[in-house]
């Protein structure tokens, strides 16, 4: 249907549409680590060349992925001039770039397999399939082994169709070659090797002595192999060192394989993957056998059997070994590379096979055109979905930033310490002193403040449990807000880290329960000023003013009353030069209507009076006062005054 050098290109042309969309937010959410095994890999080879002492997390562990990180860093090494140590975020970002590289060949190769099996429109449509479908995109775009595990899968396959179709020995040995190259990344990968063995065993009838040299040779080579991870890699290291997925392996992996709902659960995951139902799946792999063999030729039903069976039984051997059922997805990769391939060319099968039927071929190809929009085009919005989630900033990123920004090295106290860790991000931040084990309210304010802690992150949970308490709420009382990811409205354009957890988190700072100064200022018979502080260290023209107040009720207010701050001139006190306003207490917590507790000192948010840059050096005056934001009647003071007044001196910049 195509000429060669036109399926070349179409190929390339989705394989671009593959790169656009892979390379979009692959480097989105560091420098956090959204997955533990790829800082886990980089700590490993940091261990093997000697950059650090610790102990190995999991010795005799596939070597093939610490093996691409071992490159990384000596590529990150050679470029920045730096320690890979200091480049850590650098050398992830090679990882996953190798890796969305190497997706893209295993793409070239799901359609060169199919078009060998089932035609050069069933080669196009399987490379389409692989790179729109979002769940594989999202496992591609991390340093996971199975990205290389199932490239080598694909290249097993189609190197032993070759062998088969071309009786040509080289093609068999590479063909176990490939499949090392996947045992390597997983050791469950080893039915792989069936495929290169197999097609010598199959070629022995036309020239015995030169396939059972080929067997001879791939044997040595799996055994070498074999002794190599045993010797070297320290195979056996890792039965005792306390690794989850081997000691399911080792301790019952026959009885999974009689555990229907974990089955039943794998393989609707591996059916979903690729976005069909699993009833869909199962019955295009049966009807497609049915159609497709009468009319294949030997070679290609042996193909065709070979992708069935190897990606059925990889599924299958995923019982004996799995543990984290969340991240079920990247273990599919590889049964899903050659399962494309059968599925597609099932459907392209059974289309032809419809044309021949009805003697329509317009109406078959019809069928399976719509099959294929039907199947591709959520798949293909799903991706775009996954890109722009995979664009949108991250709170905890953004967070961990503003806080190595804004805040001093004190220690701070938060609710999850992993974002601040190094073994949870790739940054080299501010040595400072976390505490994550201890609860906000474990403690008084004035004690966190006696330990030098006077800032806590909290998460909008946590936030949310305080405020339901009056307890809490008091506690809360006595801090401040300064900073909220993601901003309040934003929402929606933001994603958090980690799986979706705690989506919202925010930045408080720790008051003292008594104001650097004292006042007794009594407005209307209803509310006291006691206190406040205030921060003119930046008061100069363009600068700013911090201003922070203490506050008591005398009786339950009668209204809800806001704050007002003017900056006037001396002699000219109509005259408004800055302003600012607000609710005396927390905007989220307390208006003044429920001041209901006469004993109680309530802390207001920390105003920020912004001073305009044409204002010249001098002494100012701040005017304070409360008024009620429905009407706009300000509550007097003692001396009928609407207002109080705090001198101001604005220095020269």
């Amino acid at each position: 249907m195509f000429k060669r050098w036109s399926w070349q290109i179409i190929i390339l042309a989705v394989l671009l549409v593959g790169t656009l969309l892979m390379l979009t937010g692959f480097d989105a959410g560091l420098p956090l680590h959204e997955s533990v095994d790829e800082r886990h890999n980089l700590d490993e080879v940091y261990v093997l060349r000697g950059i650090t002492d610790d102990p190995l997390w999991k010795p005799g562990y596939p070597p093939g992925i610490l093996y691409v990180n071992y490159g990384a860093q000596v590529a990150t090494e050679l470029l920045t001039g730096k320690s890979a140590w200091d480049q850590a975020c650098q050398v992830i970002l090679n990882v996953r770039m190798t890796g969305i590289f190497f997706n893209l060949f295993t793409a070239a190769f799901i359609a060169l397999t199919a078009r060998k099996l089932g035609g050069a429109v069933a080669g196009v449509l399987a490379a389409l399939g692989w790179l729109v479908a979002p769940r594989v995109l999202e496992q591609t775009q991390f340093g996971f082994p199975q990205t290389y595990e199932n490239f080598f899968f694909v290249v097993s396959l189609y190197l032993a169709i070759l062998s088969v179709e071309k009786r040509r020995s080289r093609y068999a040995v590479l063909s176990v070659l490939a499949g090392l190259g996947a045992v390597i990344f997983k050791y469950v990968t080893f039915p792989v090797l069936a495929l290169g063995v197999g097609a010598a065993l199959w070629n022995l009838r036309g020239n015995p002595k030169r396939w059972w040299r080929v067997l001879l040779v791939e044997g040595g080579l799996i055994v070498f192999t074999a002794v190599a991870l045993v010797t070297l890699g320290g195979v056996g290291a890792l039965a005792g060192s306390g690794h989850v997925e081997t000691n399911q392996f080792l301790s019952g992996c026959l009885t999974e394989l009689f555990d229907p709902g974990l089955l039943m659960y794998i393989f609707e995951n591996a059916a979903g993957q690729l976005g069909i139902p699993l009833i869909l799946f199962a019955a295009l792999l049966v009807a497609g056998t049915l159609v497709y063999w009468p009319r294949a030729l030997t070679w290609q039903r042996l193909g065709w059997i070979s992708a069935v069976v190897l990606g059925l039984s990889h599924i299958t051997l995923m019982a004996t070994y799995l543990v984290h059922l969340d991240g079920i997805d990247r273990n599919l990769l590889s049964s899903s590379g050659v399962l494309m391939v059968a599925i597609v060319v099932a459907v392209v099968s059974l289309a032809r096979w419809i044309s021949r039927r009805l003697r329509q071929p317009a109406l078959g190809f019809g069928v399976g055109g719509v099959f294929m929009l039907l199947w591709l085009t959520p798949q293909a919005i799903g991706a775009w979905g996954w890109v722009n989630y995979r664009n949108l900033p991250v709170t905890y990123v953004a967070m961990v930033d503003w806080v190595e920004t804004n805040l001093p090295e004190e220690t701070l106290l938060v609710n999850d310490n992993r974002p601040f860790i190094r073994d949870w991000n790739c940054a080299n931040y501010r040595p400072r002193e976390v505490i994550w084990d201890e609860d906000i309210m474990d403690h008084p304010i004035a004690d966190w403040l006696e330990r030098d802690v006077y800032y806590a992150v909290l998460t909008q949970s946590r936030i949310g449990e305080m405020k339901a308490t009056p307890e809490g709420q008091a506690y809360l009382q006595q801090m401040t807000q300064i900073q909220q990811f993601p901003p309040p409205g934003e929402e929606d354009q933001w994603r958090s880290w980690r799986r979706g957890e705690e989506a919202s988190i925010a930045v408080y700072q720790l008051w003292p329960a008594k104001p650097e100064v004292s006042t007794d200022i009594l407005f209307g018979d209803e509310i006291r000023l006691v206190g406040g502080n205030i921060d003119t260290d930046e008061a100069v023209p363009g600068g700013v003013i911090r201003l922070q107040f203490y506050w008591q009720p005398m009786r339950m207010p009668d209204s809800d009353y806001n704050l007002f701050i003017h900056l006037t001139p001396v002699k000219q006190p109509a005259e408004i030069l800055a302003q600012q306003d607000g609710p005396p207490s927390h905007i989220d917590l307390r208006p003044t209507s429920t001041w209901d507790d006469l004993d109680e000192t309530l802390i207001s948010d920390d105003f920020r009076l912004d001073i305009p840059a044409t204002v010249k050096p001098g002494l100012y005056k701040l005017r304070i006062g409360l008024y009620d934001w429905q009407t706009g009647v300000r509550l007097p003071l003692e001396s009928g005054r609407d207002s109080i007044t705090v001198p101001i001196f604005i220095a020269p910049r």
